[in-house]
Parts: C-alpha cells; structure tokens; sequence
C-alpha cells in the first residue's frame, strides 16, 4: 500500500543542493530577523561575514554558532 504522505521516488528532485551560506537578507529569513537587525549584528561583529566577488555572504555553520552562543 501506497502512504500518501512518504515522498517516492517519482516527487523527489533528483539532486538538491545543498547551501553552505546565505546573503544577508536569506540569512536574517532564515533567522527571522530583518535586514537591519542582520546589519547591526554584523557592524557589531555578532555575525562574521565573507565578502566573495560584490557578495557579502554568511556561512550557515556562522548562523548556527550565532545561535548557540545567543542560547547560553
């Protein structure tokens, strides 16, 4: 029997990739915190970022030590 809520082979893409960091207003979704939170905590040196290119962008292990260090 079919279980409508297990994803088969068929609905599942055949390759997603997997993000190892975020611009600075996916990263502050992610958070659920606004841009200009996300600037602040940066200008702070809360958050530490990586300018590549024109990109300012900020590593998902950054955001989850972020979170940890917040939670203690």
């Amino acid at each position: 029997m079919n279980d409508p809520t297990t994803p088969n082979a068929s609905t599942q893409p055949l390759h997603t990739p997997i993000r190892l960091a975020l611009g600075i207003e996916e990263a502050g979704s992610a958070l659920g915190l606004s841009r200009t939170t996300m600037f602040r905590l940066i200008k702070d040196g809360e958050i530490k970022v990586v300018k590549l290119g024109g990109r300012t962008i900020i590593s998902v292990s950054e955001l989850t030590a972020f979170l940890e260090r917040k939670a203690t």
